[in-house]
């Protein structure tokens, strides 16, 4: 009897634990529940640059309704026998077998990105240290024709991103286009004093074959 009283504490307090770790719950839906770590894993689902939204309790409203309204299509496709049809579990298959694909295909991406995270934090660095303390550009030439150049181009480009945007006056901002121009005209020095060879047949479109379905007809008179 001692025995048994122990081993149904046990059992209590693995029941306790195991429901406190999956979370309290926020929603039922004929009885099933969903509970805060369901919706933190749909909130860890988002793309990175919708997670911050989730932190609104509105919009955490939002992904609860739309979780409860799966929980409710899905009921209704498990009651009248859908989700057990053959063309329906093939289906579910093909997607599975394409969203591996297209995580691999990430993993792999992510995978080369992390092989040149040094390479490419090495050139941040030296960018950074040629561009900020590395060149004196105050000695690069600059004409005033230049930098009104580099303002009317900065004026445009801004205009064509927001018609009502209010542009600087170009004395507010002389300075900055001066040290662009300059940094600019050193980069396109260096540029052509190094040996540069491209090969432009790598940039050359492949020819269509004889065979591709493109039919050419003479113009309608």
């Amino acid at each position: 009897m001692k025995k048994l009283l122990v081993l149904v504490s046990i059992m209590f307090a693995m029941a306790v634990f195991f429901g406190c770790n999956q979370g309290k719950i926020v929603a039922k839906v004929d009885g099933k529940a969903i509970t805060e770590s369901d919706l933190n894993a749909e909130i860890d689902n988002l793309p990175a640059n919708l997670k911050p939204f989730a932190s609104d309790p509105g919009i955490r409203k939002n992904i609860l309704d739309n979780m409860i309204l799966d929980k409710v299509i899905m009921g209704y496709a498990e009651k009248e026998g859908i989700a057990k049809k053959k063309e329906v579990l093939d289906a579910a298959k093909e997607t599975e077998k394409q969203i591996k694909t297209e995580i691999e295909s990430q993993l792999a991406m992510l995978k080369k990105q992390k092989e040149r995270i040094s390479e490419m934090a090495r050139k941040e660095a030296v960018m950074k240290s040629i561009f900020e303390n590395g060149v004196d550009f105050s000695k690069i030439a600059v004409s005033d024709a230049e930098i009104k150049d580099a303002y009317d181009r900065y004026a445009a480009r801004r205009k064509a991103q927001d018609p009502s945007a209010k542009v600087e006056l170009l004395a507010q901002i002389k300075d900055n286009l001066k040290l662009g121009v300059a940094r600019q005209k050193w980069v396109e020095g260096l540029k052509s004093a190094a040996k540069i060879e491209i090969e432009e047949k790598a940039f050359e479109l492949p020819a269509a074959p004889l065979n591709s379905g493109i039919k050419l007809e003479a113009p309608k008179k």
